[in-house]
């Protein structure tokens, strides 16, 4: 195990893995956020930051793109 991303968190809940992309997805409800960054924890970037109200889970669809 290996810890890539541990700054910025407040309530980390929900996470998925785009193995295809190689990108990690995660909602933090303490934040009502859902971020994302590369599995090497670079690239770090926030994708919905509003209209949120405490994000539980988060799904992808790797072969879908």
């Amino acid at each position: 195990m290996e810890t890539v991303i541990s700054q910025g968190l407040k309530t980390t809940d929900g996470l998925a893995v785009d193995w295809v992309a190689r990108n990690m997805y995660w909602t933090d409800t303490g934040r009502n956020t859902i971020e994302v960054a590369h599995l090497d924890g670079t690239s770090r970037k926030v994708l919905v930051n509003n209209s949120l109200d405490e994000p539980r889970a988060i799904a992808v669809f790797p072969s879908k793109g």
